[in-house]
């Protein structure tokens, strides 16, 4: 949906409620076993012209459910909607479906107070809570704008998502906001992204403090003693919306990883924007001419094998961006752990390195078991040194591994493994089926797969 089509539609929803008698419509909302759904979002969806794709600014009305799955939308102005319930990315429709094509469209005439609109939340509109097989702080938020008037009324979700997500984890969890601005959940301790999926045009996130420690848009580090995340919305006015230029650089590259030919993107976080691409140039910065104001997730295409990798969050608002740094900490596998190494690595390009242990085992990221080393190994045809970094996945403590393999800076060390099928100084130590990889001619204790 274009800038302009947004706003006109934004304006005449007001000047509709504001100008016409309008009406209710008013229902019950129930779990797939039959319970009732309390404290649930229920919205009006206008129905738009075919070809015209609805998002959260084409929400007329919203409420929240009772205890008893009560619902009334009020203040309707006479027209065709869809009335939907649950999380604003995957919403149930009325009469309880999952997409707009099996929607039953009420219409709504001035006055008119529909009743009976009951419906059953399919399971994909509920936010899935954090698994609880691994031990949970309860965390509770709070999410307030920066001058203190009310949150937009739309279905708003906070996306959690880890820095070093375990094998078997989903990449990110969307908890539901309720009507006064709160959530909770229990969250396994780790370091996470947060961010708000949802905003309509004009919000963007502006700063997250977790406890009494303000983070910018950085992460939050969850530990055993609970602390409440804090999430501070920038608005600006409709009418006074202006495109941003934003410069940017990649740093911190590591000599192993190339990335020429990737492309940067800012994925908004607002709902039915379209993503915007650039491409990195060979000395790493890139340029965005006009970047509407909001939260965008920075992401950097084909990072992972086939896979694009979210880096981090910015925030665009009241011309506050000039430059934009994405680090890569000098990390050989940036986006790891997240899935895609699969496709990275080549299991048919088996090679064997010799060369000198640079820099000791480390993991990735603290809770996660990928790891990596580094080690020059010399071209003797062409003459040169080259470093190189070898990853591979192991509960095992690095220094464990180390002690166990005879593995000291400064030694020798030959490894056995697959190669990149980009063409980098990379490598794993795996275990594909059939594949023999080892580490001074010793295999590494308790791998697994990537």
């Amino acid at each position: 949906m274009s800038l302009y089509r947004t706003v006109s539609l934004v304006l005449l929803g007001l000047a509709l409620m504001q100008s016409q008698e309008t009406g209710t419509a008013s229902g019950t909302l129930r779990n797939p076993d039959g319970s009732a759904r309390s404290g649930f979002r229920v919205a009006a969806m206008v129905v738009l012209s075919e070809g015209v794709q609805n998002d959260a600014t084409s929400l007329i009305s919203l409420t929240e459910t009772d205890k008893d799955g009560r619902f009334r939308l009020e203040k309707i102005p006479p027209g065709r909607y869809y009335i939907i319930a649950g999380a604003v990315l995957s919403p149930t429709y009325y009469p309880g479906v999952l997409d707009t094509s099996t929607a039953q469209i009420i219409s709504v005439a001035a006055r008119a107070e529909l009743t009976g609109l009951d419906f059953v939340v399919m399971t994909a509109s509920i936010p899935i809570p954090f698994p609880t097989s691994r031990p949970g702080t309860p965390v509770s938020g709070r999410v307030i704008t920066d001058d203190g008037s009310p949150l937009p009324s739309v279905p708003l979700v906070v996306n959690v998502s880890s820095t070093a997500r375990p094998a078997g984890e989903p990449q990110f969890r969307g908890l539901a906001i309720r009507a006064n601005g709160e959530f909770n959940s229990l969250i396994p301790e780790g370091e996470y992204r947060v961010w708000i999926s949802g905003l309509p045009l004009g919000y963007s996130l502006k700063s997250i403090s977790y406890g009494r420690t303000p983070l910018g848009l950085g992460p939050i580090t969850v530990g055993p003693q609970p602390e409440e995340v804090l999430l501070r919305l920038a608005i600006i006015p409709l009418g006074s919306i202006q495109t941003v230029k934003v410069d940017g650089r990649v740093a911190n590259v590591a000599s192993e990883l190339e990335l020429h030919g990737r492309k940067v993107r800012l994925v908004s976080e607002g709902a039915g924007r379209p993503t915007l691409e650039t491409e990195l140039m060979p000395d790493h910065t890139f340029t965005f001419e006009k970047v509407p104001p909001e939260t965008y997730r920075t992401v950097i295409t084909h990072l992972a094998g086939d896979l694009d990798v979210t880096l981090s969050t910015i925030s665009v608002y009241d011309n506050n961006v000039q430059r934009v740094t994405i680090d890569l900490n000098n990390n050989p596998f940036p986006g790891y752990p997240g899935g895609g190494y699969s496709s990275l690595f080549d299991s048919n390009n088996r090679i064997i390195l010799r060369g000198v242990l640079t820099q000791p085992i480390v993991r990735i990221a603290t809770s996660a078991p990928a790891q990596f080393f580094r080690m020059d190994v010399r071209d003797e045809a062409a003459g040169l040194t080259v470093p190189w970094a070898i990853m591979l996945t192991s509960k095992t403590p690095p220094q464990d591994i180390m002690n166990s393999l005879g593995m000291v800076v400064g030694d020798t060390v030959v490894v056995t493994g697959s190669a990149t099928n980009d063409a980098t100084h990379r490598l794993i130590v795996d275990i594909f089926p059939g594949k023999t990889s080892t580490i001074n001619g010793r295999e590494v204790p308790n791998l697994s797969l990537p």
